[in-house]
């Protein structure tokens, strides 16, 4: 064995775009299905309770990718810790668990949500700044 690079891995699960397409399908069908079955709310409740569990495999899918449990997207339940995983399975790279490195869409995704973050406090803070003034 010598001290170069291992080879490069082939990770299960699915990868960024994949999995980013599937939670907007998922979002989408919800979307659809909410404005279908109207206030029939047990047909709902069914509807977005296998649209849940669709959005929890993707993100089981995801984490397996990643290098982590595939447990972990039950943390999706959780506030908060939603978000961390939200985060992490839109932007760390497959198998980052083995070689612990950004790459380049890493870097821009995690950029563009801390702009979206920056972007909200403003837009909560700057109309109450107006009211005080």
């Amino acid at each position: 064995m010598t001290g170069g690079p291992s080879p490069a891995r082939d990770y299960e699960g699915v990868t960024r775009l994949p999995y980013f397409g599937a939670v907007v399908g998922v979002a989408m069908l919800n979307a659809v299905a909410a404005a279908i079955v109207g206030s029939q709310e047990q047909v709902g409740f069914v509807v977005s309770a296998l649209l849940f569990g669709l959005g929890l495999w993707a993100a089981s899918l995801r984490l397996r990718n990643i290098g982590t449990s595939p447990w972990w997207a039950l943390g999706l339940v959780v506030p908060a810790l939603n978000i961390a995983i939200a985060v992490v399975c839109l932007a760390l790279p497959p198998g980052f668990r083995d070689h612990r490195k950004l790459d380049t869409a890493a870097k821009v995704v995690i950029a563009l949500l801390v702009a979206l973050l920056l972007l909200g406090i403003a837009a909560a803070v700057l109309p109450l700044r107006s009211l005080s003034g």
